[in-house]
């Protein structure tokens, strides 16, 4: 028997490991849906709700507490630390513009399209535009990610196992793109090395873990 390797490992393992182009191209065009594993959702929450990042084919880009066909995303990485997020149904690639909102967009721009994945002390995962240095965030308030600082309310991210069945997420024609700005109640930020004993959400974790004061 083979040595276990950490999940969390194995994750960012797999985010290093280039597959392809980004876009809904070639290179996904038939993706595996035999594996779940190739399909995941991000996860974030406040000490008030739980939000799944979601991607509609119309190009809106919001959160809903439980996972749904629209927030079955795919992961795949440009390059070491960059990666591009894809709509496993809307086939839309998650962008951002110059003001830190995010829309998804049938059209694969390099500057606005992908992320520098960064995994956290706590376990959590944050995405941040090299281009626009925001972060990817289901909140109303735009930061970078910036060392001392709290981290906007609804950006650390869990990545969980996809439960929606499979044959939901066949292909739907995506509209015309738009720009969407959620805004979400924020959430208090703990200090820096505290980990909150109370279950939040599904996740049991305060995502509001700040990287420091």
């Amino acid at each position: 028997m083979g040595p276990i390797l950490d999940p969390v490992l194995l994750r960012v393992l797999k985010l290093l490991l280039p597959l392809g182009a980004c876009g809904w191209g070639l290179a996904v065009a038939f993706p595996n849906w035999s594996n779940s594993d190739d399909v995941v959702h991000l996860y974030t929450s406040s000490q008030k709700k739980g939000l799944h990042l979601q991607i509609h084919p119309d190009g809106r880009v919001d959160g809903s507490s439980s996972q749904t066909a629209e927030s079955a995303l795919i992961i795949k990485a440009v390059s070491a630390g960059l990666v591009c997020i894809i709509g496993a149904k809307s086939r839309l690639n998650l962008c951002m513009d110059s003001k830190g909102n995010l829309f998804g967009s049938s059209s694969f721009r390099e500057e606005d399209c992908v992320f520098k994945h960064t995994l956290l002390k706590n376990a959590f995962d944050v995405y941040e535009s090299p281009t626009h240095r925001f972060l990817v965030s289901l909140g109303r308030v735009k930061k970078p990610l910036l060392p001392n600082r709290n981290l906007p309310y609804f950006s650390q991210f869990l990545t969980r196992r996809n439960e929606i069945p499979l044959s939901e997420l066949s292909a739907t024609r995506p509209r015309e793109e738009e720009t969407f700005d959620g805004y979400f109640e924020p959430c208090v930020p703990t200090s820096f090395g505290e980990v909150r004993e109370e279950s939040l959400g599904e996740a049991g974790i305060d995502p509001c873990f700040p990287i420091g004061e």
